[in-house]
C-alpha cells in the first residue's frame, strides 16, 4: 500500500518502555570486572515468528517494513508479512543486516 511521504517532524513518536537502569559491578583480583543487571530478564519471544504472529493478531495493518519508492512509501503490515511466511533473510534464526536489500526485494514481490 503506497501513500505520500509525511512532512519531516510530523510523524507521531511512540513511547518506548526501556528496562530499568541499573548495574552491579563485581571487581576481580586480576583487575577484570563483571557487570550485570540487578533486574531479572522479562519474558520475550522465542523467535521472530512469535513476534510476527502476535502483531498480526493485535495490529494486522500496523507497518512492519516501509520502503521509499520515488515520492511515496511502500508499506507492508504485519499481516502481509505473516501471510507470506515472514519472507526475511535470516541466519541461525537472526536477521542478517547485510541481506536486507534481498529481503526488501522479496517483499516487493508480494
Amino acid at each position: 500500500m503506497a501513500s505520500s511521504t509525511p512532512e519531516a517532524g510530523t510523524a507521531p513518536l511512540a513511547r518506548i518502555a526501556f528496562a530499568q537502569a541499573g548495574v552491579e559491578v563485581e571487581r576481580r583480583g586480576d583487575g577484570s570486572m563483571i557487570l550485570r543487571s540487578p533486574y531479572g530478564l522479562q519474558p520475550y519471544s522465542r523467535c521472530l515468528g512469535e513476534f510476527l504472529e502476535k502483531w498480526a493478531r493485535e495490529a494486522p495493518e500496523r507497518v512492519f517494513l516501509a520502503e521509499r519508492e520515488g515520492g511515496t512509501w511502500r508499506r507492508l503490515g504485519f499481516n502481509m508479512i505473516l501471510a507470506h511466511g515472514g519472507t526475511l533473510y535470516v541466519d541461525d534464526g537472526k536477521p542478517v543486516p547485510g541481506l536486507i536489500d534481498k529481503t526488501v526485494a522479496n517483499l516487493r514481490e508480494i
